[in-house]
Formats: structure tokens, C-alpha cells, sequence
């Protein structure tokens, strides 16, 4: 827009403003009934080019009765229909709106009567299926104002006034920031979820769906609450959650499983990263189960596994491979630290354990292996095996190590 428009009463910010608005809206300057200016999206529906309306007189574009403009009061809108031409000649009945800004300027915006007629029909029903439904209805203009809310709004959120206040005092701020960050990248229909302020001040989850009609300049949102399905969500996933630990956990003495175990050692090896694994066989176990029972035995693998555990650095895995069987995966130890942790593992496994009120001592066999590039998941364990069989044969109660 050039500046001898603005220098004529035009300011260049209200020159934008008009090219956004949807409807056929022009500036006119009252005292020579010329068009100062015609915002660029009304345009195409009249079919004109801006400069074939622009400096002329404002009968060009409707037959309003121009002696009426001269009368109107400044800062007072005025309402009338009256007939606008397109540029092929034909003409459409609007409702214009007249509104005096400044003593010599004029702003006319015109609807036509079908689509207003159309639009108002539609914001009818739409009204009475809000009256009628539970769902949360909300009404706002552009900018977020609300003009209209349903019975139902005023049983989530409480009696209270709504209209005139912004639609964003009602939902916790940062799920409203995250809808907004959204119309602002310019989408017009958004479905998502917010927390909303309920009567009692609680943040309740509520399901939004939001659509904006350009022909009533109204943001339509509708909102249920679904606190019941978040709460089955949480359930489900909680239960999932559990589901998958116990898949991967030894019931008995909550260390890791078999399957644990080996999905573990196969993304290191995936990884590329150095491991050892050891592998331990508790010595003559068998005849405490045979001689005391097998709650005596379960509670004795529970001790075992505590004793394991804290023999071992922090961040290495031990698991339960089974019955009397454990092993430990280590990460960055060579044969060395290997043989330490093992030494170590003796030590307190051989201590006397306190199990059922009766006092109970057993050995282990140890078997430890290092992982060689390229090995297999099988591969490292049949070694580590080995070597545990090894120590068993070799007199119990001791550990071997195999590079």
C-alpha cells in the first residue's frame, strides 16, 4: 500500500488489517465518497483488481444511499441492506456495515444475505444440538473471547460468567500453549487433548476437537471429559508395565530371567561392547531340598542371590538361569577382574546361611568366559559352561576362567 494512501487518513496498519478480512470490506473517504481502499480477500468474490475500484466513487460498488454516510455518528456502526455489483454486472443483496472511525473516513463491510442467511441457519442448529448435548459447547470469536458456552460448560466449570472472558482462563496453561502453538502454524481444525479447570479446581483430561468457520469468524470447540478412559489407559499401561516385568523376572528371587539374561548379552554383543559372563552351580543343593523341603531350598536361592548380588560391581546383571543356576554379566572386565568377582562370589556363597531356623552351609562352581568378537550368544554361554563344569570336576567350591 503506498504511502499517499496513508498520508490521506489511511493508516497502513488498518490497510493490512483490511486484507485479512474475509469478507468485501472498503475504506471510504466521506467527503468525496471515493474508495481509499478494498481489502484484497474480499476482492475475488466481486471479481475486481484493486485498482478497478480504488479511487472511485463508492457507487461504483453498491447503490447504498450516500447522503445516509454523512449523517451517521462517529464510532457508531449502522446496519442496512443494500445491492453490490460485481465486476461482470450482476449484483448481490448484502447487509453493508457502516462504521465512521475518523470525521471523514468510513469503513463498509458487506455479507451477502444468502451466506449470512446460510451461516445463521447452520450456527442455529448447531445451538440447539449444543443445548442438547453433554459434551462441553464453546463459542469463541478470533481471538479467543468466548460468546457462547452450553449447559454443559457450566456443569464442568462450575455457574460463573463465561462470555467476554478469554476461553484460555478455563485450561491449565501449558496443554493450552501446546493447542495455540498450533492454530498459530495456521491449522483451522485440531483435535488434541488439554487439562481443563473443573468447578473444584482439579486439572481434568478433557478430548478437544476445535474448528474455525471464516464465514461467522467463530472458533466452534467442543470438549468431553475422559478423566475414565485416561484412568483405563493408566490402568492398562500400569498392567502392561507389569506384565513385561514379569516376563522378565525370576518370580523367586526377583533377579532377572533367562530371557532377561540373553536379550541382554545379545544387544551388547549387537553393540559391539565388552562383556564376561560367569556362570555359577551351587554345590550339592539337591540334598537340601531332599533333606529340609523346598521352602527351606527357595528361601536358601533367595539368600544366594542377595549374597550374589552384592559380590558383584554396580551396573553388572545377575540373573537366575534356573533351578540352582546363576550367572552374572559384566561389562568392560577382562579375565583378571573376572577371576576377582568370582573369588569374591566364593567367598560369600561359602559363608553360612541362617534359613528356616536351621543353619545351612554349600559351596559353589564357578565358570567364567570373556566374549571373543564375533561369538554367539550361544557360543560365549557354552564356553562360560564349560568352565563351570570344569570347576565342579575339579574338587567344587572354586572358580575357572576360560580366555
Amino acid at each position: 500500500m503506498s504511502n499517499g494512501l496513508a498520508g490521506r487518513g489511511l493508516p497502513l496498519k488498518r490497510t493490512s488489517l483490511l486484507d485479512e478480512l474475509p469478507d468485501l470490506t472498503v475504506a471510504v473517504e466521506r467527503s468525496s465518497r471515493r474508495i481509499l481502499h478494498v481489502g484484497l480477500r474480499g476482492l475475488e468474490a466481486y471479481g475486481y483488481e484493486p485498482h478497478e475500484l480504488v479511487g472511485h466513487q463508492l457507487d461504483r460498488l453498491t447503490d447504498l444511499d450516500l447522503a445516509w454516510i454523512l449523517g451517521l455518528a462517529t464510532n457508531r456502526a449502522d446496519r442496512r441492506e443494500a445491492e453490490v455489483f460485481s465486476a461482470d454486472g450482476k449484483s448481490a443483496t448484502c447487509l453493508l456495515t457502516t462504521t465512521v472511525t475518523s470525521g471523514d473516513e468510513v469503513l463498509i463491510s458487506a455479507q451477502a444475505l444468502d451466506d449470512l442467511r446460510r451461516s445463521r441457519s447452520r450456527l442455529s442448529d448447531l445451538m440447539h444440538l449444543a443445548r442438547m448435548t453433554k459434551d462441553i459447547f464453546v463459542v469463541t470469536d478470533e481471538v479467543g473471547t468466548i460468546t457462547y458456552v452450553n449447559h454443559a460448560t457450566k456443569i464442568f466449570h462450575g455457574a460463573q460468567e463465561f462470555v467476554g472472558r478469554p476461553v484460555a482462563d478455563f485450561a491449565e496453561p501449558a496443554s493450552w500453549d501446546a493447542l495455540m502453538s498450533r492454530v498459530f502454524a495456521g491449522e483451522t481444525s485440531v483435535e488434541t487433548r488439554i487439562l481443563g479447570v473443573a468447578k473444584d479446581g482439579t486439572l481434568t483430561p478433557l478430548s478437544l476437537r476445535t474448528e474455525y468457520d471464516p464465514d461467522t469468524q467463530r472458533w466452534y470447540t467442543v470438549e468431553r471429559d475422559i478423566s475414565e478412559q485416561v484412568a483405563r489407559e493408566e490402568h492398562e499401561q500400569r498392567l502392561m508395565s507389569d506384565l513385561r516385568h514379569q516376563a522378565m523376572t525370576d518370580p523367586l528371587t526377583g533377579l532377572a530371567n533367562r530371557a532377561a539374561f540373553r536379550s541382554a548379552v545379545e544387544v551388547a554383543i549387537e553393540e559391539g561392547l565388552a562383556f564376561s559372563v560367569l556362570m555359577l552351580d551351587m554345590d550339592d543343593f539337591k540334598s537340601v531340598n531332599d533333606t529340609l523341603g523346598h521352602s527351606v531350598g527357595d528361601q536358601l536361592l533367595i539368600e544366594v542371590a542377595t549374597r550374589i548380588r552384592g559380590a558383584v560391581p554396580t551396573g553388572d546383571l545377575v540373573a537366575r538361569l534356573g533351578g540352582d543356576e546363576f550367572t552374572v554379566l559384566g561389562f568392560g572386565v577382562g579375565s583378571d577382574d573376572l577371576a576377582s568377582i568370582a573369588q569374591r562370589i566364593l567367598g560369600r556363597v561359602s559363608q553360612q546361611f541362617e534359613v528356616g531356623g536351621c543353619l545351612i552351609q554349600r559351596s559353589c562352581s564357578i565358570g567364567g568366559a570373556v566374549w571373543k568378537q564375533g561369538e554367539s550368544y550361544s557360543q560365549v554361554m557354552l564356553r562360560a559352561d564349560r568352565a563351570a563344569y570344569q570347576a565342579k570336576h575339579a574338587g567344587r567350591s572354586r572358580y575357572t576362567i576360560t580366555s
